[in-house]
């Protein structure tokens, strides 16, 4: 049973019964990972990109993310890409 740390947002981590530590990227979520580095390995994935695509931006989720590789429908800004990325991950993560 995974247990959630922190609040979603603002940078929650997502303990894992195997021992992983999962978690949304942001300047929060680094300090905590400052915090745990020194007690084991601490390795950042990228899980996905926001790139211009047909004349907008997208996210490309990527294969080992739950639910596999997926690209997110383009919108006209790139802070609308970016924040469905976040909606997306924040679903199967």
């Amino acid at each position: 049973m995974s247990r959630l740390v922190g609040r979603p947002n603002l940078g929650a981590l997502v303990f894992n019964d195997d021992g992983t530590v999962g978690a949304i990227y942001t300047d929060t979520v680094a300090g905590y990972l400052r915090d745990l580095s020194p007690s084991g390995h601490v390795e950042v994935l990228r899980a996905s990109d926001v790139e211009p695509e047909d004349g907008g931006w997208a996210a490309r989720i990527r294969s080992w993310v739950p639910g596999g590789e997926v690209t997110l429908p383009v919108t006209e800004h790139r802070t609308a890409a970016l924040a469905a990325e976040v909606r997306y991950l924040e679903e199967v993560l």
